[in-house]
């Protein structure tokens, strides 16, 4: 009996260790993947230089795929994965300043359609997407 006993122990500990184990371990695995986000908090700073700078958000990230600057001919030039309808170009006051067809998941946009230094907000309405896709711009 007392042998018994003991097996009957040492099985317990066994099956309360493996539990335990597996409990911790999705435990760690859930926070783990809780905590992991696909994006960064904030806005990413998309381009800069000299004269100007690029920030968007994580959803913009999703539907951009380059963005650019031509010193040569005083630019913004970006790609996006799917054409874009129209871009509107917003004033720092958020006053809507232009909305100009585009047509192509390429867009040019002279800096001369920014009247100043200061910042700007760049609106991409994208074809099959009720939501517009939001840049900053911020000319120095």
């Amino acid at each position: 009996m007392k042998e018994y006993l003991i097996h009957l122990i040492t099985y317990l500990k066994v099956k309360v260790m493996k539990s335990l184990l597996l409990v911790l371990s999705s435990v760690v695995f859930s926070l783990t993947v809780a905590s992991a986000t696909n994006y960064p908090a904030g806005n990413i700073t998309f381009l800069e230089d000299e004269s100007m700078e690029v920030d968007i958000d994580h959803t913009t990230s999703d539907f951009l795929l380059t963005a650019t600057y031509n010193t040569r001919q005083s630019r913004l030039e970006f790609t996006s994965v799917s054409d874009i309808k129209f871009i509107q170009i917003f004033s720092s006051d958020n006053e809507l300043q232009y909305q100009l067809p585009v047509l192509s998941n390429k867009v040019k946009i002279s800096k001369s359609l920014f009247p100043g230094s200061g910042d700007y907000k760049l609106g991409f309405m994208i074809e099959g997407e009720e939501a517009i896709q939001f840049t900053s711009v911020k000319i120095k």
